[in-house]
């Protein structure tokens, strides 16, 4: 079984809700308003939802295809709710970073 197969494995079998880890959601006031970031090894993409909802543009990556589906999914259904307050989140990298 190749990387790939097993992550994609194990977020097929995930049950649980999606998180932002603790590090980052204790840190907020330290990221800038504006700019984009890169969420690699994005998982489940907590980390990438919660920094979206910061202001950020986020390009999430991972090994495992399962996961950053899902998160596209979710993104395009989010960005037709709320068009207003939703930022974007791709998987190739278009331009330079501001948080890792």
């Amino acid at each position: 079984m190749s990387i790939k197969e097993k992550w994609n494995e194990r977020y097929r079998a995930a049950t649980g809700k999606r998180q932002a880890s603790r590090v980052l959601k204790e840190n907020l006031q330290l990221l800038p308003d504006n700019g984009r970031a890169l969420d690699l090894a994005c998982g489940s993409g907590g980390n990438s939802v919660l920094l979206a909802q910061q202001g950020l543009k986020v390009e999430a990556w991972d090994i495992a295809d399962v996961p950053v589906a899902a998160l596209q999914d979710e993104r395009t259904y989010l960005m037709r709710r709320n068009k207003k307050g939703w930022r974007e989140y791709t998987v190739i990298p278009t331009s330079p970073l501001l948080v890792i």
